[in-house]
């Protein structure tokens, strides 16, 4: 699927050249002529990204950024004649993602837009990730658990996909947030606590309770005591690292970090019950 590409800039002879430069290094690329309704083509053409000038007839590009973050994290490059530090400086504070001038060089804004957009949509590959029953579409930045799904933001599916991919680590703030916002100088630190306590309000929406775990003074990881049972309703599956004496006895699964055991198995009420009694 190609990634669409929002272009919002007055001027035609612009306008048109870089719809075609971003066509023909393969993106979708729509550009409005007329800005009197700008924030309803936005929500209906739901862009990957946006290039934004800041002169615009009738508004301006910074009144638009701010709008557009009321409903939207989409990625959004301010592309302008305006070059001022105070310029640059009110586009990070009003949520633009990136500032380049013009004349602008076309190598640098075709990286600046791969960037974005790689860090944006992480998966934009058709990937998911499993963990235990909660299954992370990165796709469609959606979360399933036990047939129940929930819509994820932009932030929101980089944050779970972090703390996915990081298995059972413990993650710090200053990581994260540097990961998420690229520049730790512009966010409130407050702000990664906002997202992590709207993702735990969805997700005990759908049922999945005290999923993220808050590591006092060093970060979050995931809850290693929630388990699920396997299909077949012979053992559990639990996530955490396995102590060395254990290793024999206990197959590792394709997750690295969690472990099956078999409640069949003659040791089980042992393991279990060492396990259960782990530091977390």
């Amino acid at each position: 699927m190609k990634e669409k590409i929002l272009i919002i800039e007055d001027d035609p002879l612009i306008r048109n050249e870089l719809k075609t430069l971003l066509q023909s290094n393969g993106y979708e690329a729509a550009a409005p002529e007329d800005f009197s309704d700008v924030i309803d083509r936005i929500k209906a053409e739901q862009p990957h990204l946006i290039l934004l000038d800041i002169k615009l007839p009738g508004t301006n590009g910074f009144s638009l950024c701010t709008e557009v973050r009321t409903f939207s994290e989409v990625p959004i490059i301010f592309v302008t004649s305006c070059n001022t530090d105070m310029d640059e400086l009110n586009s990070i504070m009003l949520g633009g993602d990136a500032f380049i001038t013009k004349p602008y060089n076309t190598a640098i804004l075709l990286a600046k837009i791969a960037s974005l957009l790689k860090k944006a949509y992480p998966a934009q590959q058709r990937e998911q990730i499993a963990y235990g029953d909660a299954v992370l579409h990165l796709e469609s930045s959606s979360l399933d658990y036990h047939g129940q799904s929930v819509e994820l933001t932009k932030n929101e599916l980089k944050i779970l996909y972090y703390l996915f991919k990081n298995g059972g680590k413990i993650c710090s703030r200053g990581d994260m947030i540097e990961y998420l916002w690229d520049n730790q100088l512009y966010v409130d630190d407050n702000a990664l606590s906002v997202n992590i306590n709207r993702i735990r309000e969805k997700l005990a929406g759908i049922g999945l309770t005290d999923f993220i775990k808050t590591k006092h003074r060093q970060g979050y990881r995931f809850n290693f005591k929630r388990c699920k049972r396997l299909a077949d309703g012979k053992g559990c599956t639990f996530y955490f690292d396995i102590p060395k004496p254990l290793e024999r006895i206990i197959r590792v699964n394709a997750y690295k970090r969690s472990i099956i055991i078999d409640s069949c198995d003659t040791t089980f009420p042992i393991i279990f019950e060492i396990l259960s009694g782990c530091a977390w």
